[in-house]
């Protein structure tokens, strides 16, 4: 219904699972010459846009946010109230991507234009295989920090055989910069994976996370038996109706 134009740019903004049908719509709508930035977890949006589109944007999202109502989001920082830094993921000219970060920037985030876009979602990605274990084991870290810190040693191994770089150093260091704190005193309840589950939408984002991580390890020849299990238990999860965090991680 919206009239859009190559004079916009599309900013995607549900989990990656869920955005093929839209890059279709936006195809047919405006043609391969709209700039699209993927604002996603993980790495798997930019090549499915790179498939239609000749400008597309990454977009590194780490925004302290909570969706569990419809048309209701919050937001558990102040200014600023998040990281959305944004890159080009081929050559080419960057007036889109500085035109987004001045505009991401007037809406009080963290925003700079960078040309590893990529290597920054990628340290983020290494922290998101830990996602689902909120969904999986509940709240509580302490019960399933060794199944977070096998998923995290099986992704590190695979982007290193890969030949990916992560910047994890630079992605850490503006994420501590976001002013994370508490609504009416309320923390923050869970990640963007718990609220999908929580909210009982039928799917979930894990096979963009923790696939990603055996996808590479399957091209690599890299075993990635954790993340694999933990794909496997969150759609089971998620679609028989299970309550989430209501397993338990030393029968997992």
């Amino acid at each position: 219904e919206a009239a859009v134009s190559a004079d916009d740019i599309v900013v995607i903004a549900t989990k990656s699972h869920q955005v093929d049908p839209l890059l279709d719509d936006l195809l047919v709508a405006a043609g391969p010459d709209l700039p699209v930035a993927c604002a996603t977890n993980g790495v798997w949006t930019e090549r499915l846009a790179l498939r239609r589109f000749d400008h597309v944007l990454g977009v590194l999202v780490n925004v302290p946010a909570v969706h569990l109502t419809p048309g209701v989001v919050e937001v558990y920082a102040g200014a600023p109230r998040g990281v959305l830094d944004v890159g080009r993921t081929t050559p080419g000219p960057d007036d889109a991507v500085h035109e987004l970060v001045a505009a991401l920037t007037a809406g009080e985030f963290l925003s700079e234009a960078t040309p590893r876009v990529m290597d920054r979602k990628w340290a983020k990605l290494l922290g998101n295989v830990g996602n689902v274990c909120s969904v999986l084991f509940g709240a509580d870290r302490d019960r399933w920090d060794d199944v977070y810190r096998r998923l995290r040693a099986e992704a590190e191994a695979v982007v290193a055989t890969a030949g990916i770089t992560p910047d994890v150093a630079v992605q850490q260091e503006r994420a501590g910069r976001v002013a994370r704190g508490d609504i009416d005193g309320r923390r923050r309840p869970g990640g963007s994976s718990w609220q999908s589950a929580s909210r009982g939408t039928g799917d979930i984002e894990t096979v963009a996370l923790n696939g990603e991580i055996s996808l590479l390890g399957r091209l690599h020849g890299v075993p990635t038996p954790v993340n694999t299990a933990v794909t496997v238990a969150a759609l089971r999860l998620v679609r028989d109706g299970t309550p989430v965090g209501s397993l338990d991680p030393n029968d997992f």
